[in-house]
């Protein structure tokens, strides 16, 4: 068993450098990918806004007859 738990550990800790990339590469997640769903949701809010604006401007000058 503690042969095991070294090789992970020599596994995913080879040096102390990429330890050190790995910690803040999950501080990173930690404070980034919140924020960047909050911009996605934005994102997502604004692009179904422009399709429906679309979508109705086309059935009102093509009428629903003539959809796409």
């Amino acid at each position: 068993m503690l042969r095991f738990l070294s090789l992970r550990q020599n596994f995913y800790f080879p040096s102390g450098f990429l330890w050190l990339v790995r910690f803040i590469i999950q501080k990173l997640r930690i404070i980034f990918f919140p924020t960047m769903f909050k911009f996605w949701m934005k994102w997502m809010r604004r692009e179904r806004f422009v399709l429906m604006v679309n979508h109705v401007t086309h059935v009102w000058m093509y009428g629903y007859s003539e959809i796409y």
